[in-house]
């Protein structure tokens, strides 16, 4: 997948260029080449609306995705489950062809990722780079409603931040 990064935050901390580049190789390695995931940036107020809007939660949250592509459609499967992280099998039917448009929207608040990683002492781009690992899995039908699902998210997560020389932080600080 690519990313097309959209900024709608106030002026404010954004991430450095080297866990850019880190995001771009993870989300390479997840689902389809010719897909596009939109990683847009929004201030607290936005996130916590959406947060409220979307999950019935009223408070400012790090990360939110949210994923065009269907777990059933017609015809074989645009990604089969088990391929480049699909956790079952997705279908592009919400437009005529992936290239059409983007397969999914993952959302970070800057701010509030930054103020707390300073408050607890963690790594800005690590952080940034698992939420992003994390959102993208999210788009390829990932989630952590139970320990099992929450655990194979989590290892997933591990590997591809591994791949890219990055750890995990939940896990490596005992977060987890």
């Amino acid at each position: 997948m690519k990313l097309q990064r959209i900024d709608r935050a106030l002026p404010g901390w954004r991430p450095a260029g080297t866990v850019t580049e880190v995001q771009d190789r993870m989300a390479s390695r997840l689902g389809c080449a010719d897909w596009t995931v939109e990683l847009v940036w929004v201030d607290d107020d936005e996130i916590r609306r959406l947060n409220r809007d979307f999950r019935g939660k009223d408070v400012v949250t790090d990360v939110l995705s949210f994923s065009d592509l269907a777990d059933a459609g017609t015809g074989a499967p645009d990604l089969g489950a088990g391929v480049a992280g699909a956790r079952c099998d997705l279908w592009c039917e919400t437009f005529a062809s992936p290239e059409d448009g983007s397969v999914g929207e993952i959302v970070m608040a800057a701010a509030f990722i930054h103020e707390r990683c300073l408050k607890r002492g963690w790594d800005p781009d690590d952080e940034i780079a698992m939420l992003t690992v994390h959102g993208l899995l999210h788009v390829l039908g990932w989630d952590h409603q139970d320990e099992d699902e929450e655990r194979g998210m989590r290892d997933l997560e591990q590997e591809h931040l591994a791949a890219c020389g990055r750890p995990h932080p939940l896990r490596c600080e005992g977060r987890d």
